[in-house]
């Protein structure tokens, strides 16, 4: 069976929403045209969001608007 493959996706924290118990983070595909980096990424990921909720008490304030943050995707091997 072939390694798995990680995936790197590079995304901006759009906006960060309060919750009664904790944080809802959404994410959004980031490009700038003037970055080499962001045009690879863009070639692969050109658009795209995530939202994920945290309650983790530690986490809370992590995430901030306007912050980049890479993604890595690797497969769960069924056990």
């Amino acid at each position: 069976m072939a390694e798995p493959i990680t995936v790197r996706a590079k995304m901006m924290c759009s906006v960060v929403h309060k919750q009664m118990y904790g944080e809802e983070v959404e994410f959004s595909c980031q490009y700038d045209p003037m970055l080499p980096e962001d045009k690879r990424f863009s070639e692969a990921t050109p658009s795209g969001s995530m939202r994920i909720m945290i309650t983790t008490t530690s986490l809370l304030g992590y995430y901030q608007p306007g912050q980049c943050y890479y993604l890595d995707m690797t497969p769960v091997r069924a056990e």
